[in-house]
Protein backbone atom coordinates (compact mmCIF):
# COMPACT_ATOMS: atom_id res chain seq x y z
CA UNK A 1 0.00 0.00 0.00
CA UNK A 2 1.25 3.55 -0.78
CA UNK A 3 1.27 5.50 2.11
CA UNK A 4 0.12 9.31 1.59
CA UNK A 5 2.19 11.35 0.12
CA UNK A 6 0.91 15.08 -1.48
CA UNK A 7 4.12 15.26 -3.63
CA UNK A 8 4.33 11.59 -5.08
CA UNK A 9 2.23 10.48 -8.43
CA UNK A 10 1.80 6.70 -7.77
CA UNK A 11 -0.11 3.96 -10.37
CA UNK A 12 -2.70 2.03 -8.40
CA UNK A 13 -5.31 -0.09 -10.08
CA UNK A 14 -9.09 0.36 -10.01
CA UNK A 15 -10.19 -2.42 -8.51
CA UNK A 16 -8.07 -1.50 -5.56
CA UNK A 17 -10.20 1.64 -5.31
CA UNK A 18 -13.51 2.25 -4.48
CA UNK A 19 -15.36 4.50 -6.32
CA UNK A 20 -18.85 5.75 -4.78
CA UNK A 21 -20.23 7.96 -7.76
CA UNK A 22 -23.22 9.03 -4.97
CA UNK A 23 -20.72 10.49 -2.76
CA UNK A 24 -19.48 12.94 -5.47
CA UNK A 25 -20.20 16.55 -4.94
CA UNK A 26 -20.98 17.10 -8.50
CA UNK A 27 -23.74 15.44 -9.96
CA UNK A 28 -24.45 13.61 -13.83
CA UNK A 29 -25.18 10.58 -16.06
CA UNK A 30 -21.51 10.73 -17.61
CA UNK A 31 -21.90 7.15 -19.49
CA UNK A 32 -24.51 9.38 -21.62
CA UNK A 33 -22.60 12.68 -21.37
CA UNK A 34 -24.48 14.53 -19.10
CA UNK A 35 -21.93 16.83 -18.19
CA UNK A 36 -18.07 18.12 -19.01
CA UNK A 37 -14.58 18.13 -17.70
CA UNK A 38 -12.89 20.94 -18.14
CA UNK A 39 -15.33 21.95 -21.07
CA UNK A 40 -14.73 18.61 -22.56
CA UNK A 41 -17.74 16.17 -22.97
CA UNK A 42 -17.26 12.91 -21.51
CA UNK A 43 -16.12 10.75 -24.93
CA UNK A 44 -13.78 13.65 -25.40
CA UNK A 45 -12.22 12.89 -22.08
CA UNK A 46 -12.11 9.24 -22.75
CA UNK A 47 -10.53 10.08 -26.31
CA UNK A 48 -8.00 12.58 -24.62
CA UNK A 49 -7.00 10.35 -21.77
CA UNK A 50 -6.21 7.88 -24.91
CA UNK A 51 -4.47 9.87 -26.97
CA UNK A 52 -2.30 11.65 -24.07
CA UNK A 53 -2.62 9.65 -20.93
CA UNK A 54 -4.19 11.10 -17.53
CA UNK A 55 -1.92 13.86 -17.46
CA UNK A 56 -4.07 15.31 -13.47
CA UNK A 57 -4.15 12.60 -11.13
CA UNK A 58 -6.62 11.96 -8.94
CA UNK A 59 -7.23 12.23 -4.98
CA UNK A 60 -7.45 9.04 -2.89
CA UNK A 61 -6.83 8.09 0.66
CA UNK A 62 -6.60 5.02 2.03
CA UNK A 63 -9.97 3.57 3.27
CA UNK A 64 -11.43 3.85 6.44
CA UNK A 65 -12.87 0.89 6.72
CA UNK A 66 -10.62 -1.41 5.26
CA UNK A 67 -6.57 -0.60 5.04
CA UNK A 68 -5.96 -2.85 2.46
CA UNK A 69 -7.98 -0.68 -0.31
CA UNK A 70 -8.56 3.09 -1.12
CA UNK A 71 -11.38 5.30 -1.91
CA UNK A 72 -11.57 7.91 -4.46
CA UNK A 73 -12.10 11.62 -3.27
CA UNK A 74 -11.60 13.77 -6.13
CA UNK A 75 -11.49 13.11 -10.01
CA UNK A 76 -14.32 10.94 -10.69
CA UNK A 77 -14.65 11.43 -14.36
CA UNK A 78 -10.98 10.57 -14.74
CA UNK A 79 -11.75 7.44 -12.81
CA UNK A 80 -14.67 6.59 -14.99
CA UNK A 81 -12.89 7.30 -18.65
CA UNK A 82 -10.09 5.22 -17.16
CA UNK A 83 -12.69 2.38 -16.42
CA UNK A 84 -14.30 2.95 -19.56
CA UNK A 85 -10.63 2.57 -21.51
CA UNK A 86 -10.23 -0.40 -19.47
CA UNK A 87 -13.26 -2.20 -20.17
CA UNK A 88 -12.97 -1.67 -24.09
CA UNK A 89 -9.35 -2.61 -24.30
CA UNK A 90 -10.21 -5.62 -21.74
CA UNK A 91 -7.23 -5.15 -19.50
CA UNK A 92 -6.64 -4.29 -16.12
CA UNK A 93 -6.91 -0.39 -15.57
CA UNK A 94 -4.68 1.56 -13.75
CA UNK A 95 -5.35 4.82 -11.97
CA UNK A 96 -2.51 7.85 -11.41
CA UNK A 97 -3.31 9.14 -7.90
CA UNK A 98 -1.83 11.09 -4.95
CA UNK A 99 -2.48 9.29 -2.07
CA UNK A 100 -3.58 12.40 0.76
CA UNK A 101 -4.04 11.78 4.69
CA UNK A 102 -7.97 13.08 5.25
CA UNK A 103 -10.67 11.93 7.77
CA UNK A 104 -14.00 12.48 6.49
CA UNK A 105 -14.51 15.91 6.85
CA UNK A 106 -11.18 16.83 5.41
CA UNK A 107 -12.15 14.15 2.26
CA UNK A 108 -15.35 15.79 1.90
CA UNK A 109 -14.16 19.28 2.02
CA UNK A 110 -11.05 18.37 -1.05
CA UNK A 111 -13.67 17.09 -3.31
CA UNK A 112 -15.93 19.46 -2.72
CA UNK A 113 -13.41 22.52 -3.23
CA UNK A 114 -12.13 20.64 -6.10
CA UNK A 115 -15.48 20.67 -7.45
CA UNK A 116 -16.58 24.48 -6.53
CA UNK A 117 -13.68 25.72 -8.38
CA UNK A 118 -15.44 25.00 -11.49
CA UNK A 119 -17.07 27.54 -13.47
CA UNK A 120 -19.64 24.67 -14.65
CA UNK A 121 -20.93 23.85 -11.25
CA UNK A 122 -24.32 23.94 -10.86
CA UNK A 123 -25.76 25.42 -7.23
CA UNK A 124 -27.65 22.17 -6.65
CA UNK A 125 -24.38 20.20 -6.72
CA UNK A 126 -22.84 23.47 -4.41
CA UNK A 127 -25.75 22.90 -1.86
CA UNK A 128 -25.13 18.93 -1.70
CA UNK A 129 -21.98 19.27 -1.03
CA UNK A 130 -22.22 21.89 1.60
CA UNK A 131 -24.69 19.56 3.33
CA UNK A 132 -22.52 16.84 3.02
CA UNK A 133 -19.86 18.88 4.56
CA UNK A 134 -22.15 20.20 7.47
CA UNK A 135 -23.46 16.53 8.22
CA UNK A 136 -20.07 15.12 8.34
CA UNK A 137 -18.46 17.62 10.65
CA UNK A 138 -21.38 16.67 13.15
CA UNK A 139 -21.34 13.07 12.49
CA UNK A 140 -17.34 13.41 13.44
CA UNK A 141 -18.08 15.24 16.75
CA UNK A 142 -15.99 18.45 15.01
CA UNK A 143 -19.70 20.69 14.12
CA UNK A 144 -18.86 23.79 11.99
CA UNK A 145 -20.09 27.25 12.24
CA UNK A 146 -21.51 28.14 9.00
CA UNK A 147 -18.82 31.16 8.94
CA UNK A 148 -16.08 28.46 8.62
CA UNK A 149 -18.03 26.45 6.28
CA UNK A 150 -18.94 29.66 3.80
CA UNK A 151 -14.76 30.36 4.59
CA UNK A 152 -13.44 26.92 3.42
CA UNK A 153 -15.52 27.04 -0.12
CA UNK A 154 -15.24 30.45 -0.43
CA UNK A 155 -19.05 31.73 -0.37
CA UNK A 156 -20.63 34.07 1.32
CA UNK A 157 -22.43 33.48 5.37
CA UNK A 158 -25.89 34.23 3.80
CA UNK A 159 -25.37 31.87 0.92
CA UNK A 160 -23.84 28.95 2.78
CA UNK A 161 -26.95 29.71 5.25
CA UNK A 162 -29.61 29.78 2.43
CA UNK A 163 -28.02 26.86 0.64
CA UNK A 164 -28.57 24.59 4.24
CA UNK A 165 -31.81 26.05 5.00
CA UNK A 166 -32.97 24.50 1.23
CA UNK A 167 -31.19 21.25 2.16
CA UNK A 168 -32.69 20.66 5.61
CA UNK A 169 -35.65 21.98 5.01
CA UNK A 170 -37.17 21.22 1.37
CA UNK A 171 -38.77 18.08 1.02
CA UNK A 172 -35.64 15.48 -0.22
CA UNK A 173 -38.12 14.28 -3.05
CA UNK A 174 -37.48 18.29 -4.31
CA UNK A 175 -33.97 18.72 -3.39
CA UNK A 176 -33.43 15.86 -5.52
CA UNK A 177 -35.19 16.89 -8.45
CA UNK A 178 -33.73 20.24 -8.00
CA UNK A 179 -30.17 18.44 -8.22
CA UNK A 180 -30.87 16.62 -11.43
CA UNK A 181 -32.55 19.17 -13.63
CA UNK A 182 -30.70 20.31 -16.73
CA UNK A 183 -31.21 23.79 -15.76
CA UNK A 184 -30.90 25.17 -11.86
CA UNK A 185 -33.39 26.85 -10.41
CA UNK A 186 -31.73 29.82 -8.43
CA UNK A 187 -31.03 29.75 -4.51
CA UNK A 188 -33.97 32.64 -3.72
CA UNK A 189 -36.49 30.62 -5.22
CA UNK A 190 -35.78 27.67 -4.04
CA UNK A 191 -35.49 29.06 -0.34
CA UNK A 192 -38.60 30.38 -0.62
CA UNK A 193 -39.58 27.12 -0.66
CA UNK A 194 -38.16 25.98 1.97
CA UNK A 195 -39.74 28.53 3.90
CA UNK A 196 -43.26 26.78 3.05
CA UNK A 197 -45.05 23.85 5.33
CA UNK A 198 -44.16 21.03 3.37
CA UNK A 199 -47.76 20.62 2.80
CA UNK A 200 -47.45 23.61 0.18
CA UNK A 201 -44.23 22.40 -0.85
CA UNK A 202 -45.09 20.25 -3.60
CA UNK A 203 -47.18 22.88 -5.66
CA UNK A 204 -44.58 26.12 -5.33
CA UNK A 205 -42.32 23.80 -7.13
CA UNK A 206 -44.24 22.94 -9.97
CA UNK A 207 -44.94 26.54 -10.16
CA UNK A 208 -41.47 27.30 -10.62
CA UNK A 209 -41.06 25.47 -13.06
CA UNK A 210 -43.75 27.18 -15.28
CA UNK A 211 -41.75 28.93 -18.24
CA UNK A 212 -40.41 32.19 -17.71
CA UNK A 213 -41.90 36.08 -18.34
CA UNK A 214 -39.95 35.89 -21.21
CA UNK A 215 -42.78 34.11 -22.95
CA UNK A 216 -45.20 36.02 -24.90
CA UNK A 217 -47.89 36.77 -23.03
CA UNK A 218 -50.16 37.73 -26.22
CA UNK A 219 -50.20 34.34 -27.08
CA UNK A 220 -52.95 31.96 -25.91
CA UNK A 221 -50.24 28.95 -24.78
CA UNK A 222 -46.80 28.55 -25.58
CA UNK A 223 -45.02 24.85 -25.36
CA UNK A 224 -45.56 24.77 -21.74
CA UNK A 225 -48.18 26.41 -20.30
CA UNK A 226 -51.01 29.63 -21.11
CA UNK A 227 -50.10 32.55 -21.23
CA UNK A 228 -52.07 33.27 -17.85
CA UNK A 229 -49.63 30.47 -16.10
CA UNK A 230 -46.67 32.64 -17.04
CA UNK A 231 -48.32 35.83 -15.66
CA UNK A 232 -49.11 34.25 -12.20
CA UNK A 233 -45.78 33.09 -11.96
CA UNK A 234 -44.32 36.98 -12.93
CA UNK A 235 -46.94 37.94 -9.98
CA UNK A 236 -45.81 35.59 -7.46
CA UNK A 237 -41.76 36.76 -8.02
CA UNK A 238 -42.66 40.48 -7.92
CA UNK A 239 -44.99 40.36 -4.66
CA UNK A 240 -42.21 38.39 -2.80
CA UNK A 241 -39.89 41.03 -3.78
CA UNK A 242 -42.40 43.93 -2.58
CA UNK A 243 -42.64 41.45 0.66
CA UNK A 244 -38.88 41.29 1.14
CA UNK A 245 -38.75 44.94 0.52
CA UNK A 246 -41.47 45.82 3.51
CA UNK A 247 -40.15 43.03 5.91
CA UNK A 248 -36.85 45.20 5.63
CA UNK A 249 -38.47 48.29 6.07
CA UNK A 250 -37.10 49.71 2.81
CA UNK A 251 -41.07 50.63 1.73
CA UNK A 252 -44.76 50.09 2.92
CA UNK A 253 -47.10 48.93 0.77
CA UNK A 254 -49.98 49.98 3.70
CA UNK A 255 -53.12 51.14 1.17
CA UNK A 256 -51.66 49.45 -1.66
CA UNK A 257 -54.04 47.90 -3.84
CA UNK A 258 -52.84 45.56 -6.07
CA UNK A 259 -55.79 44.44 -8.20
CA UNK A 260 -55.72 48.35 -8.98
CA UNK A 261 -52.24 48.23 -9.88
CA UNK A 262 -51.56 44.61 -11.29
CA UNK A 263 -51.66 45.69 -14.83
CA UNK A 264 -48.10 48.11 -13.34
CA UNK A 265 -46.37 45.06 -12.45
CA UNK A 266 -47.43 42.47 -14.42
CA UNK A 267 -48.22 42.13 -18.34
CA UNK A 268 -51.61 41.16 -18.86
CA UNK A 269 -53.05 40.30 -21.98
CA UNK A 270 -55.98 42.30 -24.01
CA UNK A 271 -59.02 40.70 -22.67
CA UNK A 272 -57.97 39.54 -19.72
CA UNK A 273 -61.37 38.30 -18.04
CA UNK A 274 -61.99 39.48 -13.82
CA UNK A 275 -61.32 35.66 -12.83
CA UNK A 276 -58.07 35.65 -14.72
CA UNK A 277 -56.81 38.79 -13.32
CA UNK A 278 -58.20 37.57 -9.98
CA UNK A 279 -56.20 34.56 -10.29
CA UNK A 280 -52.98 36.10 -11.22
CA UNK A 281 -53.78 38.73 -7.86
CA UNK A 282 -53.87 35.99 -5.83
CA UNK A 283 -50.51 34.99 -6.58
CA UNK A 284 -48.95 38.00 -5.94
CA UNK A 285 -50.60 38.16 -2.97
CA UNK A 286 -49.16 34.92 -1.81
CA UNK A 287 -45.79 35.56 -3.01
CA UNK A 288 -46.11 39.29 -0.94
CA UNK A 289 -46.95 37.28 2.29
CA UNK A 290 -44.07 34.46 1.82
CA UNK A 291 -41.41 37.65 0.81
CA UNK A 292 -42.18 39.24 4.25
CA UNK A 293 -40.69 36.39 6.46
CA UNK A 294 -38.05 36.44 4.37
CA UNK A 295 -33.96 37.25 4.50
CA UNK A 296 -32.77 40.35 2.23
CA UNK A 297 -31.81 39.63 -1.02
CA UNK A 298 -28.83 37.50 -1.75
CA UNK A 299 -25.90 39.29 -3.67
CA UNK A 300 -24.10 35.78 -4.67
CA UNK A 301 -26.53 33.82 -6.96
Amino acid sequence: MYKPNPNTIVEIPLSLIDVNDSWNCRSGKWEVNDGDEEGQQFDDLVLSIREKGQEVPCDVRIHPDNPERYQLIAGFRRARAKKKIAAEDKVDGILRCIVIAADNIQARLRNISENTGRQNISIPDIAWGIHELHIAAQVNGRPMSIGQIARMVAKSESYVSHLLTIMTKCKPAITKRWRSMPKSIGVRAMHSIALLAKSDQDAAFELLLMPGSSADPTKESTKYSSWSDNAKRKAYSVGVMLGQLEGSGCITTTGLDFVKHIRLMVTLRDGCTVKQRDMIVDEMVRGYELGKQRDPILRDE
